[in-house]
């Protein structure tokens, strides 16, 4: 999931230096969570990370998952502020092209990115936890929505053939998940931009599909 046009998804995800208690815990969870990853993280791994009291956080928060989902309703408002589409590109085929540029890096080039990491963990707790599906539900959710928007304006425009928005949507949030969860977990490197370019040229676009 890519909020900016930034190659670090987290770089704007946090001021600075926030004046917000709340934010703060928030912001040094996201950190602690990215390197300890969920079943190691502690309410003093947090404070390691944050610049005041352990107490401070106990103040707001019981354990740690309450603080974790902040982080994810947070990470959620963060989506909503995004800009999807794309500004400054007006063609749907290239809304999703670079829209997807920004999740599937080909030839070989890796990340470390904490936000992957992040997420990563935060969407392992859906498959046990009904809080954490909840904001999963509702990432996945808004994300569809945006890009069936744009399918839709593609089909309106001609540039797309007449498919199913939303499912056309949640495949290509499969494909991004996988990429994301691949890369995270394995580190490998992998070459598969190439292979969506051709299922939206030989599936999507209207000129191909007359053909």
């Amino acid at each position: 999931m890519v909020p900016d046009e930034s190659s670090n998804l987290a770089s704007n995800l946090f001021p600075e230096e926030s004046e917000d208690t709340q934010t703060a815990i928030i912001k040094a969870t996201f950190e602690a969570l990215a390197k300890h990853g969920y079943a190691d993280l502690t309410i003093k791994n947090i404070n390691k990370e944050f610049a005041k009291s352990e107490g401070l956080i106990f103040h707001h928060y019981n354990n740690k998952d309450d603080i974790l989902l902040d982080l994810f309703e947070y990470l959620l408002k963060y989506f909503k502020k995004s800009e999807f589409p794309i500004k400054g590109v007006s063609d749907p085929e290239d809304k999703i092209k670079v829209f997807l540029d920004r999740i599937i890096i080909d030839k070989g080039v890796m990340t470390n990115d904490d936000f992957e990491k992040v997420f990563i963990e935060l969407r392992t707790q859906a498959a046990q936890d009904e809080e954490y599906r909840f904001y999963l539900k509702k990432t996945q959710n808004h994300l569809q929505s945006q890009i069936s928007d744009v399918i839709r304006e593609g089909i309106d425009t001609g540039t797309f053939r007449e498919v199913n928005p939303e499912q056309v949507a949640d495949f290509l949030i499969c494909i991004m998940d996988g990429v994301m969860f691949d890369r995270v977990t394995t580190r490998k490197e992998q070459f598969i931009r190439d292979e969506i370019d051709n299922y939206i040229e030989c599936h999507l676009l209207a000129e191909r599909s007359s053909q």
